[in-house]
């Protein structure tokens, strides 16, 4: 099983027709199969925020459903049904904000339903879902039923989070849709 994100020094969701094609064949050939696509999905800042690190891209905002959209037509291609996506760019207090980005999660995952993907929200510590916890919160908020966990075991951890057994507790086990291991 493969996780794809960057294809010759760009990212997925920027790739040629021939590019996906060349994908697909290279996966049948070597026997892989395709996890997820990753995707920057809401790798941005929420409009009306400041992030604490980032700043001057709330503009790609405009972008994001475009974004979703094309991975989700990489997932059709390649063979799976799981698009990776984030929660914005960290803020300052991101519990204040969190009924905010369940609803562009909410938004977003009623696109992919209808595009027949599911969208696996990765917590990050660049992003307001940094950790087990906090991710836990915002999807407990956000109940699509297409929506779920691409849960880094080890990103809770820059936030101070003991990911195991603590952040692992705090999340719905059958959202947890993928993993990723450090």
């Amino acid at each position: 099983w493969v996780e794809i994100r960057e294809l010759w020094g760009k990212y997925n969701t920027e790739a040629t027709p021939e590019e996906i094609k060349r994908v697909k064949t290279l996966l049948d050939r070597y026997q892989f199969k395709c996890s997820v696509v990753d995707s920057a999905c809401f790798k941005c800042a929420l409009p009306g925020t400041k992030p604490v690190s980032r700043e001057g891209d709330s503009g790609q905002y405009a972008g994001q459903i475009d974004l979703l959209k094309r991975a989700a037509a990489r997932c059709h291609a390649w063979g799976t049904d799981k698009v990776r996506g984030f929660t914005f760019w960290r803020v300052a207090e991101p519990e204040k904000i969190y009924p905010r980005i369940s609803e562009e999660l909410s938004k977003a995952a009623e696109v992919a339903r209808k595009e027949g993907v599911r969208l696996v929200i990765e917590n990050e510590e660049s992003c307001n879902g940094a950790t087990g916890h906090e991710t836990a919160a915002i999807l407990k908020m956000t109940p699509a039923p297409n929506l779920g966990y691409n849960w880094d075991v080890g990103n809770g951890y820059t936030k101070g989070e003991v990911s195991y057994p603590d952040g692992y507790n705090a999340l719905d086990k059958s959202r947890i849709w993928h993993l990723h291991l450090k």
